[in-house]
């Protein structure tokens, strides 16, 4: 079987022609209709990343929803937002701080804009310290060379300070 398409020759001799309401309008070329192209909610996103090879400051998530009690980089509306809290919570000078660009990705149910907000430290062991003491749920995590993930297990090695 072959699809004929408004475009085609063979339209004119379809034996449905007579009673085409289509072809009655003049209105061939305007079917079929395509399927209409989902529009997904758009979210914008800023993320603190710390640049330092083999470390990164991580935050554990509330424990309801999907993505419950995992570490996370800390996640900011705006970059607005995360410089502020960089330079509030680790008590750093807004200069530290870099925007990236954006990089988008589409989800299932929404598409992301994010920016990665990185702050230039010259070290963390200082800043360990005052930073748990601050917030509970934020740990210095090491990652060996051999794993490229991060694992809240401590079997793994990739345990915080």
């Amino acid at each position: 079987m072959q699809c004929v398409v408004p475009q085609s020759t063979r339209l004119r001799a379809l034996p449905i022609n007579s009673g085409c309401t289509a072809r009655a309008l003049g209105q061939q070329r305007t079917f079929p209709v395509g399927n209409h192209v989902k529009k997904y909610p758009e979210k914008t996103l800023a993320r603190h990343r710390h640049p330092r090879p083999g470390e990164v400051l991580l935050q554990k998530r509330p424990e309801s929803g999907i993505w419950g009690g995992l570490w996370a980089p800390p996640e900011f509306d705006e970059a607005e937002g995360a410089t502020e809290w960089i330079t509030d919570t680790l008590s750093l000078p807004p200069d530290v701080c870099q925007v990236d660009a954006a990089f988008h990705h589409t989800f299932t149910h929404f598409k992301l804009e994010a920016h990665s907000v990185r702050a230039h430290l010259g070290t963390n062991r200082a800043l360990g310290n005052r930073v748990e003491c601050a917030a509970g749920s934020l740990k210095w995590f090491v990652c060996t060379r051999r794993r490229r993930w991060v694992c809240p297990h401590r079997s793994c090695g990739c345990w915080p300070d």
